[in-house]
């Protein structure tokens, strides 16, 4: 069924972004969007998911778990010990925020000299399909939401799951060595 010309992504997209917030977008922006892993169809959406893949290996997860634990370290630092606490602004949503930055950040020597870092393995013109600029700035966009909106929400259902375990925030301090 997903297959079916029925179920075409890019139609949807294209119908999202005819909306009326959506208008007001410059058109650069609105070609970004519709760049969109979400917002595509084959024979690109294979061809982009296959790039992503290569940018995303174990090697580069794992390699993430330090930086992942000193960003969550310096935010958990400056949350309040006791009383009553905002978690959301101060740590759930500058987490992915500061992780991305770190994660993504690109100037244009990367594609001739590529570092160890997801950008430069979308960018890298070895081992898979090769994207062109607009899809790798349509990469990076789709990645800093997606990224967002993922690890947002995952710590969001973490707190409410241990909202009924009192002892839980004092566990996670003394579990808080990630390295």
């Amino acid at each position: 069924m997903l297959r079916s010309s029925n179920c075409a992504t890019a139609p949807i997209a294209n119908l999202l972004l005819s909306t009326r917030q959506y208008r007001t977008l410059t058109p650069s922006v609105r070609a970004v969007f519709s760049r969109w892993l979400l917002a595509t169809d084959p024979p690109d959406h294979p061809r982009l998911r296959s790039a992503v893949a290569r940018a995303f290996t174990p090697k580069q997860i794992t390699g993430c778990r330090p930086l992942v634990g000193k960003v969550a370290d310096e935010l958990l630092s400056k949350v309040p010990e006791s009383g009553e606490v905002d978690i959301v602004d101060p740590f759930m949503m500058r987490l992915p925020i500061e992780l991305s930055e770190e994660l993504l950040g690109l100037p244009p020597e990367r594609r001739q000299f590529p570092g160890d870092d997801i950008i430069s393995a979308l960018a890298s013109k070895n081992d898979g399909p090769v994207l062109d600029a607009a899809e790798i700035v349509a990469m990076i966009v789709f990645l800093l939401f997606a990224g967002h909106k993922t690890v947002t929400g995952m710590l969001g259902n973490a707190l409410v799951a241990f909202a009924n375990f009192p002892d839980q925030r004092a566990l996670l301090r003394r579990l808080g060595d990630y390295t």
